[in-house]
């Protein structure tokens, strides 16, 4: 189905259609398809900012985004910690041997910078495609990365 949108075409996929495409493209490019994802769900986040208003001082509105938009069916925040129940990446891909949502990681990493007031980035460290409960989302100030790749290098 294509939809016209403000002049511009959008298509719109099944939840199928979206599994079948994106395990391929797992299987050709591996991790560059997942940073693909989370790069493309941070373009995603900044429309949504927009769209809803977001404002600084209220991890409620995160809730209500990936609600409103479909992308979970509810949605936990404890702190840094983010649970997911009926993610759509990971219903989609089910089963499979990794966490699978980076796109929605990218649109909770944009929005969670911008209530915060932090740079920001999210790992999916349990996932429903791999058969937990709920997709588990950790939030970790963008320097932690920064000095887990010093670390590294030492290493």
């Amino acid at each position: 189905m294509t939809v016209l949108r403000k002049k511009e075409r959008s298509i719109c996929i099944s939840q199928r259609e979206w599994a079948v495409m994106t395990k391929r493209l797992y299987e050709v490019a591996g991790k560059v398809f997942g940073r693909a994802l989370y790069e493309g769900g941070q373009v995603k986040g900044k429309e949504l900012v927009k769209k809803y208003g977001v404002k600084k001082d209220d991890l409620k509105q995160l809730q209500e985004v990936i609600k409103k938009e479909g992308l979970a069916r509810n949605v936990e925040i404890h702190d840094r910690e983010i649970l997911v129940e009926g993610s759509f990446e990971g219903e989609a891909l089910k089963p499979y041997t990794r966490p699978v949502c980076f796109y929605l990681a990218g649109i909770i990493a944009t929005i969670y910078s911008k209530i915060e007031k932090e740079d920001v980035k999210v790992e999916e460290t349990d996932c429903i495609s791999t058969g937990k409960k709920v997709c588990r989302f950790v939030v970790r100030p963008l320097e932690w990365y920064e000095k887990m790749n010093e670390v590294m290098e030492i290493i």
